[in-house]
């Protein structure tokens, strides 16, 4: 999901426009240096035709993605649900990034996640 966190004002040669930033959720990363894991948040800009109030009136606007897989299954114990995005990267491989989500009738646990090519 991504949430629109500011807007602002730019100008280009064509004139002054909306730039819009959008964040995405906290979520694990591993790194492909040192493998260790840490916590990130993804943001982005991208320009708008939205003239200065209605971009501000966007601003907490939270979008969900399109095109994502889930899968569920259901144990005796314990409930899993795995919901994720595949993307074809330019050298082939293919990244998942997604969410997994455990849950009992006392816990409930979501975990943020990315693989590379990985089989799901």
């Amino acid at each position: 999901m991504v949430t629109v966190k500011s807007v602002h004002s730019r100008e280009s040669e064509r004139g002054q426009f909306m730039s819009l930033e959008l964040t995405g959720d906290a979520e694990l990363v591993q790194s492909q240096n040192t493998g260790r894991f840490y916590a990130t948040i993804r943001r982005c800009f991208i320009s708008s035709t939205f003239d200065e109030e209605t971009a501000k009136g966007l601003i907490g606007t939270a979008y969900a993605e399109k095109d994502i897989s889930i899968e569920i299954y259901v144990r005796d114990n314990y409930n899993l649900t795995l919901s994720y995005k595949k993307k074809e990267n330019e050298n082939g491989t293919s990244t998942f990034i997604g969410k997994f989500v455990i849950e009992n009738n006392r816990y409930k646990k979501e975990f943020n996640i990315e693989g590379r090519n990985c089989n799901l």
